[in-house]
């Protein structure tokens, strides 16, 4: 068995496209052979890419419907627990401080994720631009 390449070429196994035909070889011929190949070459390629991204978009369709199924449950969830909170709470400190006070941790808990966004976009930020520097 050939171990480079062009020993698997020059090994004769397989005749070129103009030999097997038994037309005399030309530049002309070695050129169409040549540019059919390449044709049909980028034909397959182009085929496989438009699958992939069929493939692609049918899964990222897929997870964006999860996506909004599972914040739907999370506004639900919130929703749920601050009105737990609420009643729990107003029996002891009153309905307006609860109120006030539930609001004040939905606005801390926002504030918190929203630092985190902004400090992930800003290191995702950084690996772009360090990346188009090199």
């Amino acid at each position: 068995m050939p171990k480079r390449r062009q020993d698997m070429l020059d090994s004769g196994a397989e005749p070129l496209p103009s030999q097997a035909t038994g037309q005399p070889e030309t530049l002309e011929a070695e050129w169409e052979a040549l540019s059919g190949a390449a044709k049909e070459a980028f034909d397959s390629e182009i085929a496989f890419q438009k699958a992939r991204l069929g493939a692609g978009l049918r899964v990222g369709k897929h997870i964006l419907v999860q996506v909004g199924v599972a914040l739907a449950c999370l506004f639900a969830a919130i929703l749920v627990l601050a009105v737990g909170l609420l009643l729990a709470l107003g029996q002891s400190i009153g309905f307006w401080w609860a109120t006030g006070l539930v609001l004040l941790a939905l606005l801390l808990a926002m504030g918190a994720s929203a630092l985190a966004i902004r400090r992930g976009f800003r290191s995702l930020l950084s690996l772009i631009t360090e990346g188009a520097d090199q």
